[in-house]
């Protein structure tokens, strides 16, 4: 007498195919629940956008070294945009404990932390995509001045920036036990780092001790070569230990993750 396989039985005869195609799904379908999400969309893109206005047309004569206000400003605007990218994952990763979503996902035969990770990336692109939205409008209607080739430099840092906030936002949900706490604290946890950095302040500006801190927190490390690029069209002579420090900080972040996330 046959006996026909459970559910979570078959998937380990089905090709190893059927299981990332499975995965693909999974990040598409979070993809477009992200892109259809415009309120929230829309809320990360307004606060950049109300920035490139202020600083180009209020601004006045204001200098900052050798630019002036909006210039100096704009790489720092752009990165902004990337640093907020762990905001709505925190939130949704939240809401998925609260709600027992994981429990129900951890009973499929896929595994968990490959669904994870396939949300963690579909919202590298939305957060990439509003990067480029975001650096496109000050090109095209604010005069942002910035060359291809400093672009071409900056995106690895702004894509590995974009990760690495991921990652921490990611890290924060393990430490938050309701879903409206998420905004909350991740934006209180990362304005300090934003200020005490070099994000929108010269650090000729900032104490000495506060600049021997602020040049290594992440937004700084991915501030200043994005700035050095856009603005010179060169990278800044540190900008191997400035990578190594944004993987770094991914790394760490992420490990807390997988250890303090429940896997079941």
């Amino acid at each position: 007498m046959s006996v026909t396989p459970s559910p979570i039985e078959m998937p380990r005869t089905a090709p190893r195919s059927a299981h990332w195609l499975a995965i693909y799904a999974f990040a598409r379908a979070i993809l477009w629940a992200s892109i259809r999400n415009w309120r929230t969309t829309l809320s990360f893109l307004l606060a950049p956008l109300l920035m490139l206005v202020v600083f180009r047309y209020f601004g006045g004569d204001s200098e900052m070294g050798q630019y002036d206000m909006f210039t100096y400003l704009f790489p720092g605007i752009v990165t902004m945009t990337v640093m907020f990218a762990g905001v709505p994952l925190a939130t949704r990763l939240v809401v998925w404990r609260e709600q027992e979503i994981f429990r129900r996902l951890a009973c499929t035969p896929q595994p968990l932390g490959r669904l994870v990770v396939a949300m963690m990336f579909s919202y590298l692109i939305v957060a990439i995509s509003q990067a480029v939205l975001i650096l496109a409008a000050g090109l095209l209607l604010f005069d942002a001045g910035v060359s291809p080739t400093g672009i071409a430099l900056a995106f690895p840092f702004l894509l590995l920036a974009t990760l690495c906030f991921i990652a921490y936002g990611s890290m924060l949900a393990t430490f938050v036990s309701k879903a409206e706490s998420a905004t909350t604290i991740y934006t209180f946890t990362l304005m300090p780092m934003a200020f005490i950095g070099t994000l929108f302040m010269p650090p000729d500006n900032l104490p000495d001790i506060v600049q021997r801190v602020g040049k290594w927190l992440p937004t700084s490390l991915a501030a200043d070569p994005i700035r050095a690029a856009f603005l010179d069209g060169t990278l800044p002579e540190q900008w191997g230990l400035m990578l190594a420090g944004l993987i770094g900080y991914t790394l760490v972040f992420a490990l807390i993750t997988s250890r303090r996330f429940r896997w079941q």
